[in-house]
């Protein structure tokens, strides 16, 4: 499959020897994607239909009106695609279904209803920092109401307080909490430069937050990262 930059310099003599086809993404829509991706959930996962009953579920009532809401009404500081999106969204889920990927590791049934129990929490989580986020800030404003409207016909025990940007969910505590709950002020050397001192707030903190989950989850892609020394190095997947 050729990329839009890619086929520019393809003639048609190369493509048709190579038997590729280009497909424009617009075109291509998220099924054949999301149906890909369930593929690959774990077996003792996709085999169990309340499961995945409920993954069809929060697909069909979140990913295609989140997405057409950002596209018709709210701005991108960055422009992005519709697949762009939700491939990220989907990584971030896979970060937490890392841990049952592995091909030895014996689901019993109380883990599986426990994953089933949290999935909610995990796509919405995935979904906010994935499709949610690439808005401007009046965006996330607008933003906010349209996903809680979705959220509260869902019937989500969501936090009501503040904006769903407010909070994380993790799968060590299984329950949603404020990014600056229990966060502590580092203790600052009196010798150290003013200009050298840095303080964490939400967005540093949330931005920490999902890269490590991103970078350390055994469920990552190779990816292209800038070292502290401005060298490019790449994380492989194992």
């Amino acid at each position: 499959m050729f990329e839009g930059d890619d086929r520019s310099q393809a003639s048609p003599a190369t493509v048709s020897r190579g038997g590729m086809v280009y497909m424009d993404p617009a075109n291509l829509g998220l099924e054949p994607v999301f149906k890909s991706w369930q593929r690959l959930i774990p077996e003792k996962l996709r085999t169990k239909k309340s499961f995945m009953n409920k993954v069809n579920h929060l697909y069909e009532h979140f990913v295609n009106p989140v997405i057409e809401f950002l596209r018709k009404s709210l701005k991108e500081s960055v422009v992005t695609t519709d697949l762009n999106l939700f491939i990220s969204m989907l990584k971030v889920v896979d970060t937490f279904l890392a841990p049952y990927f592995d091909p030895e590791r014996k689901l019993v049934p109380d883990e599986i209803e426990e994953i089933e129990k949290e999935f909610d929490h995990i796509f919405t989580f995935s979904m906010i920092w994935s499709l949610c986020c690439t808005t401007t800030l009046e965006g996330r404003e607008a933003m906010n109401v349209f996903v809680r409207d979705l959220l509260q016909k869902d019937k989500s025990d969501f936090p009501e307080e503040g904006a769903i940007y407010d909070y994380v969910y993790t799968s060590k505590h299984k329950k949603w909490q404020n990014w600056l709950e229990g966060v502590r002020l580092p203790d600052f050397d009196s010798k150290v430069e003013y200009a050298e001192v840095v303080v964490p707030t939400i967005d540093s903190i949330r931005m920490k937050y999902i890269i490590c989950l991103l970078y350390t989850s055994d469920a990552a892609d190779d990816s292209l990262r800038v070292n502290p020394g401005g060298r490019r190095s790449i994380k492989k997947k194992k």
